[in-house]
């Protein structure tokens, strides 16, 4: 991707990045459904960096053109970077409170009961626990369709997001990237928006200056709200670098 960035042969660039990101969350999808949390955590770690890398070629190209592919692209990377390992625990639950097989039930118990022991244990006792929690995590995920659906459907894109906005409502991903230093942006997306939108809102030392102010501020004048000035140059300060770019 990086030989096509130098010639501005954008599209290319774009199209690689998509050919990733398919190949990765594919992958993703596949190994899920049968693998336990500390797996799952390891597959992540292995996607971080792949997707990490469209955000940062599309900060890179979006302010020379508006290309509407990497856009998409980094929406999906930045909701897989913020949330792929998804909190499904209850949804677990109540599938396997509901199926009526003692095993899996039985299977879930001892799962549970592992876990909250394991977290008082010396560190050799924990090692060989924590072998026993993947293999259970691994038994309840084969035995149960539902569950292993439920592990392996954790991947959002920006047209799912899209579809649940009302008419009045926006969502916003926040993301960093490295232009060279450290920066933020943000992807907009609307109900009326054809493709997310990127914004890029600034580098971390221009934020750290700004929060720096808001301490000694705050120091200077308590909990209290303080002088009408001092709030407004607070507010602007905020306001000129996250909410009016977007």
């Amino acid at each position: 991707a990086s030989l096509y960035f130098r010639p501005a042969e954008y599209d290319k660039v774009s199209g690689l990045m998509n050919r990733s990101q398919q190949i990765m969350l594919k992958k993703q999808k596949e190994n899920f459904g049968f693998t336990s949390a500390n797996q799952k955590e390891r597959i992540n770690k292995d996607l971080m960096l792949p997707l990490q890398n469209i955000i940062d070629f599309a900060a890179q190209i979006v302010p020379l053109t508006n290309d509407t592919l990497i856009q998409q692209l980094s929406y999906d990377a930045a909701l897989n970077l913020n949330g792929s390992l998804l909190d499904d625990a209850r949804q677990i639950r109540n599938v396997v409170n509901k199926s009526g097989d003692t095993t899996l039930i039985r299977l879930y118990k001892d799962w549970l009961a592992l876990k909250e022991a394991a977290v008082t244990m010396a560190r050799e006792q924990k090692t060989d626990a924590q072998e026993k929690i993947e293999n259970i995590e691994q038994q309840l995920a084969q035995r149960s369709i539902k569950i292993r659906s439920i592990q392996a459907s954790n991947q959002v894109n920006w047209q799912q997001i899209r579809a649940k906005l009302a008419p009045d409502e926006v969502s916003i991903a926040f993301v960093r990237y490295n232009d060279p230093e450290v920066s933020y942006g943000a992807l907009v997306i609307r109900q009326d928006y054809k493709y997310p939108r990127m914004l890029l809102l600034g580098s971390e030392s221009h934020l750290i200056q700004i929060m720096t102010s808001v301490q000694a501020s705050s120091e200077l004048y308590g909990t209290a709200r303080g002088t009408p000035i001092q709030d407004i140059v607070y507010g602007d300060s905020v306001y000129n670098f996250i909410w009016k770019p977007i």
